[in-house]
């Protein structure tokens, strides 16, 4: 590699994790009302209804954001989007340490809501246009822990800033994280300039193409596809996982954060060990397939394993479906219909992570009914149309890149 090719890979990494820990707090942002929501309930007078709507707003106003945001970020570059975004998050955190009630707090979560969304386009788009295909996978599988990391950074924030004696002290964590977004604002500002070299809105293809392009292609749908149904999986077992192993497994509730912990390790681990993989791996999307399938068929025993293999069930469960996750976000970009649309598909895949959280209720309502077996067959359905997207997936592409090298080979 050359000076010059290493000083630009160089560039290319200090933008990247400029935007990355932007997206780490934005992220903690988002979730700490669920980090203070006991404070909140004492000091507003709120039940857990309304802090439960405050979390789910948030949820669904970023998964519809994250649309036009791509389309958006296509004319315009990540740069001025991510600034956007953490402005929003600024704007959230102000109006929610302001806030009198419950109500006004609310309006603050709008703009949680949107900043999560916004920069959940940005950051991949940003990876996309800074690192060529073969050196892609190493910063997309970091990128994947932004969410696990913001919300390590907000529970430990709030046991530093805020006191259980003193409920209104949650406001302290607002105005922290009101602080810290003037700092990243700057950084975004003046450090976050694409390199020489790397397009604001990556590279430009030779054909013409347009937004509408973007948003029908089909490759770029079935990626938000299977993204939405790995994070229907993930957001279903992460929530009622704790429940299952205290209620039905005879867990006391500290054994079962425990063991529930080993997923969260397996994930890191899996990522760490994929995003090395990817470097070396040739068809990544037989690789995304076949992780699909592992995961899809571990998904139906998720609330029906025995307590003797918890540990290694939880831990296998996390460290297979973080292997998707990465590679899933390594080939996206290659989905979209050229380099310059590529925002449009991060932005179908951060709708799809997003949106899953709101079959959390119709999972509360299927335990509730039935019973935690019926949820795991649940999940497993939601498992099979999961293999199912993947391999329709990868057979589109296959078709597509077998029609471009005719194409090349004519020429």
């Amino acid at each position: 590699m050359s000076t010059q090719s290493s000083s630009k890979m160089g560039k290319a990494w200090v933008v990247f994790f400029i935007f990355f820990i932007a997206a780490v707090f934005i992220s903690g942002n988002n979730d700490k009302v669920a980090a203070n929501m006991v404070l909140l309930m004492s000091d507003l007078g709120i039940n857990a209804t309304v802090t439960g709507l405050m979390v789910t707003v948030a949820a669904v106003l970023g998964g519809i954001a994250a649309i036009p945001i791509g389309a958006a970020m296509v004319k315009t570059g990540p740069r001025l989007i991510g600034l956007i975004a953490i402005l929003m998050a600024l704007a959230g955190c102000i109006i929610g340490a302001l806030a009198p009630n419950s109500a006004i707090l609310m309006i603050g979560r709008f703009f949680d809501g949107t900043a999560i969304g916004v920069i959940g386009v940005v950051v991949p788009s940003v990876v996309a246009a800074l690192f060529p295909e073969e050196k892609r996978s190493l910063p997309m599988v970091i990128w994947t822990c932004w969410v696990s990391i913001g919300y390590i950074v907000v529970l430990f924030g709030t046991n530093l800033l805020a006191d259980e004696a003193a409920p209104h002290t949650w406001v302290n964590v607002w105005w922290a994280l009101s602080a810290v977004f003037v700092i990243i604002f700057l950084l975004v500002a003046f450090l976050g300039k694409m390199p020489n070299g790397a397009n604001e809105v990556g590279d430009v293809s030779k054909e013409k193409v347009t937004i509408k392009d973007g948003f029908s292609s089909i490759p770029a749908i079935l990626c938000g596809l299977i993204m939405l149904f790995l994070a229907v999986i993930v957001v279903i077992y992460s929530s009622f996982v704790p429940t299952y192993l205290n209620l039905s497994l005879g867990f006391d509730l500290a054994k079962a954060n425990a063991l529930t912990s080993l997923n969260s390790f397996g994930m890191m681990i899996g990522g760490i060990l994929m995003g090395i993989a990817l470097l070396k791996i040739k068809n990544k999307n037989m690789a995304l397939l076949i992780f699909a399938i592992l995961t899809g068929i571990l998904s139906v025993f998720v609330f029906l394993f025995p307590a003797n293999l918890a540990a290694v069930y939880l831990f296998l469960l996390g460290l297979i479906s973080q292997c998707v996750m990465a590679t899933l976000f390594t080939v996206a970009p290659e989905a979209a219909p050229s380099p310059e649309l590529v925002p449009i598909t991060m932005s179908f895949l951060t709708f799809g992570q997003l949106m899953a959280g709101l079959t959390v209720t119709i999972a509360g309502a299927i335990l509730d009914a039935k019973g935690f077996a019926a949820l795991s067959y649940f999940v497993g359905v939601m498992g099979v149309l999961f293999i199912a997207v993947c391999a329709t997936f990868v057979i589109y592409m296959k078709k597509r890149n077998d029609k471009k090298s005719i194409v090349e080979v004519k020429k």
